[in-house]
Formats: C-alpha cells, structure tokens, sequence
C-alpha cells in the first residue's frame, strides 16, 4: 500500500487457513517444549536507540495548535476543558509547534499516546481523552481521531520531528477496545465473556481491564484483525518505534506472532512494552522472549522513589541495579527504559514528604534525573518532568502542560504545582541529557558499582563507572569521549560525606586525573560553571568529600588540561 494512499479495509475471512496453520505449528512446539524465535523477533532494532532519550507527550494534554478542531467528535460532554475528565483540546498541531522545545531540551525520542478514533461519550466519569478507547470495527480503515487532528498533522509532525533527527514511537493497544466499540457486537466471539473468563485462566489476561472489552486472541480471525490493524499504521505512516500498552493483560506468546507481523511491515521498528508491576522482575522474561525489545523498568522506579523522594538508603535502589544486571545481563539491562514517572501512576513530585521543605524537594528532585540519566536503560521523560509537574492520580497526574513550561527562563518564577525553582531544574535536566549524548559510556557500556558509604551515620553515598573501554589510551580519551568512562558520585544524605578514598577497582589507572563534567548553574546568570578541580588516582582510589543532597560526575582529563 502507498504511504499516502487510502489504507485498505481488513477482511480477516481470507486469512483464516494460514493462520490456523500457523497456531497449530506454534503449539507443536510447545507441546514439545522447544521456544524456537526467529531472528527477526530476537534481533535488536538499530542500536542507535540506545542514544535515545524518549520524551513522552499525552497528546490532549501536550498543547492545543488548533481550537476548531476541539469539538470536532464526540459527546459534547466529553469535550468541556473545565472537566478534568473530558478532552482538553490537544491536538498533533500544537505538538508540531512544540517540537522546537523538545529539541532544545534535547531529548531525541517522541512518545505519543494513541490517536484512534475513540468511542464518542463518557464511562463512568471518564472520557477516553488518552487514545485508549479505540472504536474498533470491521472492516477496519484507519482514521484518527478528529479531536486529535488528521493524517496529514500527523504527517507533519512526523516530518518536523525526524527534521530535528527526533524518532517518533506510538502507543498502540491490542488488549482491549474501547467500551461499546462497533466491533463488540459485529464479532462478540473475539472477545473473552466477563462472566467465565476467570475459568479460562489467569485473570489478568482473561478478563477485562477496567470493565473495557477484551479481546481473545487465541481466537484466529482476532489474532489476524488485531495484526492487520495496527500494520495499517505502521504502512501508513513513517513510524520509528511502537509503545504496547498493558502487555501483562495478553498472553506472552500472542506477542510473538504480532511482533514478527508487524516486523514483516517494517523490519527497524523499536518494539517496547508496558508491563506495570513496580514489586518484581518475574514476569519480563516471557515478554522479552517474546520478541520485545524492553519493557518499562516500573521495579526501579519504585526504587529510585523510595531512595531519592523518600529519603530512604541508596542501598534500596542499588540493590535493585544490582538484581536487575542479575536477571538481565548488561545487555539487556541498557535497553529496559527507565522512568520517574508516566499517565498512569502518580507524578513522582507526588512522593515527597509534605513535610519537606521546597529546597529539599528541588535538590532530591535533581538527584533522581541525575540517577536517572546515568543509570543503565533508555530514559524516559513524561510531559511536565523538566519543570517538576506535580500530580496525584488520573486525571490529576494528566494535568495540561503551560506554555510557559516549554521552555522556561532559567529565572522562571515559582508556581503552585510545581518544583519549587522549575528553570533550574530544566537547565539541569538539559544538561543532564546533553552529557548523556556526549559521553556514549552512559548509554552503551557497562554498569560497576564501585562503593558504597556504610558507616551507620551516613549511610547514603553510591558511586559507580560506566565502563567505557577497559585498558584506554588516556592521551586520546578526551578527544574520543566514545570511550571514556564516567564515574558517578551520588550522596543522597542531608550531610557532607566526610572525606571518602573510593577504590576505583581498575577502571582508572594510577596517575590519571579526573576531571568534574560540570553540573552546575551561577544562581545570578544562569551560566553554566566550570571546574578546574581535577583528583587524581593513587593506589587505585580518588579522595574526595561531597556535600549533602549533591551528584558529582568525573571522567579522565585530557593531558594538556
């Protein structure tokens, strides 16, 4: 099909035989107990994405381009900004004006939420003003919803995005359809009964979600309409990547057949999932195995709130590092993505204390997006991070983003519902990445902890080494950032550090200096501040001291410097 050609309605009538067929060889092999997966679902995509610093935008609530458009379908219910509830009138041209920001921020990934067209009227409380709620029927052709805008705003922001060398991914859903879609009553049989699905299995994938209708995908014409479907998308437009929503609701090995599917349509997609369970790493590796390439690290978001918001011990969130490259290697590590927050948990501003002062919050707060930049994985950044959005639970977390926030003066004054100095914060985020994307170690090398403070009246330093490369040259690293490792230094206490000799175990020789990769901003100007402070390495350590609620990041001197 062209890719601006009229997208083909689905008749899944004719591929039933080779599907079917396709079903019973999968299931011989089961039975056999062989996982056989081809290259094509084990292959990584472009290795490029582990660069990638993914912005996600809520499309409703990113910035509305285009006012005509806000009315444009629906129940006029579902279509009233003052409703927290209903749409806001965000639209893909406001996204497209937008770019410019996430640009100069710099991150270089573009998360949307889904653009179906949606069902037209409320649930409940509730309209389906994140995309979610896809109206479903057969035959399908594709159509976005009118609110959001049209293909060719689609198009457009495609186009502007991938002008500024941003890849774009969309949220795509095939656990679920939106509450009374055509299709539930065009093919009721492809959807699991609520009143027995708890009979066929685990009630997480046999039953609704929320009460949204579920779709059976061992059903055959199901599995090859859910496939069709969203290849329509990936043939249409000039898709980099795809976002899978509620991946713990569907059945691991439907993933394999998709995702091969949808592979055949575009072979360099970046396919990622959501699996949302914050206590444990159990459940990924039938999803990994499945062919996805990541899967959202919600175990260690928990940790770094409970490290970082709450106050608790680095040992929290170390541990967790630690049973992660346990679990997954180093490889597979870099290409969980990693997050603070998203749309469907509470806005990490919403864990701190309410008994913390706002200084204390603004400095914890930076903490985190240091760890969270310099941790192994693809970051993820939710709409409204940069300038620390608070938000409790939906819809609140969903809170409209203010033109003001796009790009904020570093002097931008304070604002109730967010970080208390909000400039600063986007300064240092933008910093952060720029370091990111400047030095590779951070994104493409192992993880070693080196040490951590025990002594029992500060127990709260961590420091680690992105790898680099093992036996450099130091008179060429500097010249060659793409192999120079990066120490991180984390005191996560209230107090100085106290004089700390860090062992280095190997990664940095005796005789080289180490340099600070300034984090800094003068309060007056807003400049960033340079370092001529350099350690240098004796007896395999480094002596240093770090103040309270502070981060230092080192990396090997140049010889001249």
């Amino acid at each position: 099909m062209s890719s601006h050609g009229k997208p083909k309605a689905i008749d899944v009538r004719t591929k039933r035989t080779s599907l079917r067929i396709g079903l019973k060889t999968r299931l011989t092999f089961m039975i056999m107990g062989i996982h056989i997966l081809t290259s094509q679902a084990l292959a990584k995509s472009n290795e490029d994405w582990l660069d990638r610093i993914i912005y996600f935008a809520l499309v409703d609530r990113f910035a509305n381009g285009r006012t005509d458009n806000d009315r444009a379908y629906g129940d006029p219910v579902c279509n009233r900004a003052n409703d927290p509830h209903a749409y806001q009138g965000g639209d893909l041209d406001g996204l497209r004006q937008r770019l410019p920001a996430i640009r100069t921020l710099g991150a270089n990934a573009l998360w949307l939420t889904p653009l179906y067209k949606g069902v037209p009227g409320k649930a409940g409380a509730n309209c389906g003003f994140p995309g979610y709620w896809a109206a479903f029927s057969e035959p399908y052709e594709l159509e976005l919803d009118p609110r959001f805008g049209t293909a060719s705003e689609f198009d457009a922001v495609i186009a502007g995005a991938h002008g500024s060398d941003i890849r774009v991914i969309l949220d795509m859903v095939v656990n679920h359809s939106g509450y009374g879609a055509p299709l539930l009553k065009q093919r009721p049989q492809w959807f699991h009964e609520p009143w027995n699905c708890s009979k066929l299995g685990p009630p997480d994938i046999f039953c609704p979600l929320a009460g949204l209708p579920d779709f059976n995908q061992r059903h055959p014409d199901a599995a090859s309409y859910l496939l069709e479907v969203h290849k329509q998308w990936t043939e249409r437009f000039a898709l980099d990547g795809i976002r899978m929503d509620t991946v713990k609701h569907v059945e691991p090995q439907y993933f394999r057949d998709w995702i091969q599917g949808m592979r055949q349509s575009k072979a360099e997609l970046f396919i990622f999932g959501e699996l949302l369970d914050e206590g444990s790493y159990s459940a990924f590796d039938p999803y990994l195995e499945a062919g996805f390439e990541g899967l959202f690290n919600f175990p260690l978001r928990r940790s770094l709130i409970d490290t970082f918001a709450k106050g608790a011990s680095v040992d929290v969130v170390a541990s967790r590092v630690r049973e992660m490259l346990r679990l997954f290697g180093q490889e597979q590590s870099r290409w969980l993505v990693t997050l603070l927050d998203n749309h469907d948990v509470p806005r990490f501003m919403e864990e701190f204390p309410k008994n913390w002062t706002a200084e204390h919050v603004h400095q914890r707060y930076k903490l985190a997006l240091t760890a969270l930049l310099t941790l192994p994985g693809i970051p993820q950044l939710t709409y409204g991070n940069e300038v620390g959005m608070y938000g409790g639970t939906d819809p609140d977390n969903r809170r409209m983003m203010p033109d003001w926030a796009f790009e904020p003066d570093f002097h931008e004054a304070d604002r109730p519902g967010f970080v208390k100095k909000p400039g600063v914060i986007w300064a240092h985020l933008q910093r952060l990445i720029a370091i990111r994307r400047a030095y590779p170690a951070l994104s493409r090398s192992d993880f070693d902890e080196i040490w951590r403070q025990s002594h029992p009246k500060s127990p709260n330093v961590w420091a680690y080494v992105r790898t680099g490369s093992r036996g450099l040259d130091t008179s060429t690293v500097e010249a060659d950032r793409t192999h120079a490792p990066v120490l991180v230094i984390i005191n996560n206490g209230d107090a100085s550090s106290g004089p700390l000799s860090l062992p280095l175990r190997g990664h940095f020789k005796d005789g080289d200096h180490l340099q600070v990769i300034p984090l800094g901003f003068d309060a007056r100007t807003g400049q960033l501040l340079s370092s001529s402070t350099r350690y240098t390495v004796r007896n395999g350590r480094i002596d240093l001291e770090l103040p309270g609620r502070e981060a230092l990041l080192l990396t090997i001197a140049s010889p001249q410097q």
